[in-house]
């Protein structure tokens, strides 16, 4: 039995055209002068470019290595567009989440016709299935607003040492003598 295909996903990340056209309007009808002009009159073409791979979630480094731009350039543009890259983020967001319902729509309903056909369970590793399960329960904490992580220090001052030190600077503090930090 084969599930149904998903449907395609909307487009919601703009075109290096559509980011093009916002980068145009963004700058005014006025040319700078003075200086130097900013990258916006300078090359357009490549400030839509780096919107459009900052709108999809790149890393600045691998925006650095496509576009042979420095990191300046990129925390301006990611500063100055930065509502419409979020406007486009929350858009994607929302069609992610979409899309994930409808994964755990067909997860469900392939966990059903494996708990109806043991042969068919017997295929699937267990550790795929424990794979899964761990997945779903950590996703399930995080939206709950669980802790999905343990974080153990091991090593440091224990708290009868922080709290000697605390009064020998407060007893340094009374007596008025510098403390080296």
């Amino acid at each position: 039995m084969s599930m149904p295909p998903l449907p395609p996903m909307k487009r919601v990340v703009k075109s290096d055209e559509e980011y093009f056209d916002l980068v145009i309007e963004s700058r005014g009808e006025h040319k700078p002068t003075g200086g130097r002009l900013p990258e916006e009159w300078v090359a357009p073409d490549r400030v839509a470019s780096i919107l459009a791979l900052l709108a999809k979630g790149q890393t600045w480094n691998n925006i650095q290595k496509a576009m042979g731009c420095g990191r300046p350039l990129i925390a301006r543009i990611s500063a100055k567009y930065s509502e419409s890259l979020t406007e486009t983020r929350k858009e994607t967001a929302k069609l992610m989440a979409n899309t994930a319902n409808d994964y755990l729509d067909l997860l469900n309903e392939r966990a059903g016709q494996l708990m109806d056909d043991p042969e068919l369970l017997s295929e699937i590793s267990p550790d795929k299935l424990a794979l899964t399960a761990a997945m779903l329960i950590d996703k399930a904490a995080m939206l709950e607003g669980m802790a999905t992580q343990k974080v153990e220090i091991t090593q440091g001052v224990s708290f009868e040492d922080a709290q000697k030190a605390i009064k020998d600077i407060q007893m340094k503090l009374a007596k008025g003598k510098v403390i080296d930090a």
